[in-house]
């Protein structure tokens, strides 16, 4: 149930950004490599593979900046 807000997002809808330069994991900094267990993750989530996860999440980007 932790994740049950995410679910509920279209992946039209979705973005991923990160505060990497601001955030530490378990004391460590955070690294770009941990950003692509987050793209699983919401894929996982959404019942899709992580093709699509990440061509939805650029298209959306795309989308946004185009405006």
């Amino acid at each position: 149930m932790r994740f049950r807000v995410i679910k509920q997002i279209p992946i039209e809808n979705l973005l991923i950004e990160s505060d990497r330069s601001f955030t530490k994991i378990n004391g460590k900094r955070y690294t770009f490599d941990k950003l692509s267990r987050v793209y699983t993750l919401f894929g996982e989530l959404l019942n899709i593979n992580l093709e699509k996860t990440n061509t939805k999440i650029a298209q959306n980007f795309v989308r946004l900046f185009e405006k």
